[in-house]
């Protein structure tokens, strides 16, 4: 039998780091011809596919999309570029709102999928962006065959703005093929790592998100504590002779900076971004089996038997102080690596790949 033509629109590049769409892709490649479309990236590195097992489709824009006319002739080249995989797609599948203002008059016969990975109205800089972004969304929410949201506050927020309707929701996942052994360390990190002091380790983008007020606090509480952060920095890093930058760690060193580390923590500021995340940094963390460290809210309450949460700066650092004391993680390794992996993306991609042949099915019938 024939398979099924998808075109997937991707928000980042596909040369990116590894995030939830990637996985998706990969997984429905597997059953289905699909075919990635990505916007044209300016970054000379990431424009290398060669020896890819998914067919990427380029298409170019031009920059200052906001701008009326400009975005008019991007919406002519998208279609110019991808009128073949449009035409012979039997699912289009979008990743941001935006994505669908040149797309609202595809063919009704095609299965349209939005997947809302993020809030992403809180991304936008202005609040007329918010609000042209907010128009966009909303056509999308009513027009898609199915929405799928990352967590069930962000699932709540879609129904809030646009009205109730049928939502999957489908969380974030840790890999499949998840590598856990423990590669000797740059030298560059085994000496940051190499100290008696009690080491605190994030691994992720470092942004607006990020509360660092809440570590210094930590820090001047727990002076036998030292904070290292790996990831992109995308924000001004306070000065403290113990809380330090350490770069973007490759992935293949992840687990060997994890394993050297005596808490991981996730010190996010709980904003409007946040509070709809469902955060897969945390399962990275479980599977660690190193006590781990997270504010309590929504989304993060259904790790509560694995990662040790906090309401206040106060319950943070008492938390850090008993961990400093010798206080150990809330589960053994076992338990913790049992856990993360009944959360895998394959078991998330049965759940989708269901209601995308449900879908499928609907479409053949009318």
């Amino acid at each position: 039998m024939e398979k099924k033509k998808i075109l997937y629109f991707i928000l980042v590049p596909w040369k990116w780091i590894k995030q939830r769409p990637h996985f998706i892709a990969e997984d429905l490649s597997r059953d289905y011809d699909l075919t990635v479309a990505e916007k044209y990236p300016f970054n000379k590195k990431l424009r290398d596919h060669k020896g890819e097992k998914i067919t990427i489709k380029t298409y170019f824009q031009l920059p200052k999309d906001r701008i009326k006319l400009i975005h008019n002739i991007n919406a002519f080249l998208q279609r110019c570029w991808l009128r073949k995989e449009l035409n012979s797609s039997d699912v289009i599948w979008l990743t941001s709102p935006l994505q669908y203002t040149y797309l609202e008059h595809i063919d009704k016969s095609k299965v349209l999928v939005f997947d809302c990975m993020d809030d992403l109205i809180e991304f936008q800089p202005t609040t007329r962006r918010k609000a042209i972004f907010k128009r966009q969304e909303e056509k999308l929410y009513k027009d898609a065959d199915t929405v799928i949201a990352s967590s069930k506050f962000l699932a709540s927020k879609l129904c809030d703005r646009y009205g109730n309707r049928e939502i999957l929701v489908v969380n974030n996942a840790i890999r499949n093929d998840i590598n856990t052994e423990y590669k000797e360390l740059p030298e560059s990190i085994n000496k940051l790592i190499n100290t008696d002091k009690f080491i605190i380790t994030y691994i992720g983008t470092i942004s607006n998100w990020f509360d660092f007020d809440l570590m210094r606090l930590v820090l001047e509480d727990n002076p036998k504590a030292v904070l290292y952060l790996f990831g992109p920095l995308d924000a001004e890093l306070p000065k403290h002779d113990r809380m330090k930058h350490c770069g973007v760690v490759s992935h293949d060193f992840v687990f060997s900076v994890m394993e050297k580390s005596n808490l991981l923590i996730m010190p996010f500021v709980l904003n409007n971004l946040i509070l709809s995340v469902n955060p897969v940094k945390l399962y990275e963390y479980i599977y660690s089996g190193k006590p781990c460290l997270a504010p309590r809210y929504g989304e993060s309450e259904s790790f509560g038997e694995y990662v040790y949460l906090y309401e206040s700066p106060k319950e943070c650092s008492s938390i850090i102080s008993q961990l400093i004391a010798g206080q150990g993680a809330k589960q053994t390794l076992a338990e913790c690596r049992k856990y993360a992996l009944s959360n895998t993306w394959s078991d998330r991609m049965k759940v989708i790949k269901a209601e995308l042949e449900k879908k499928l099915t609907e479409k053949n019938r009318d």
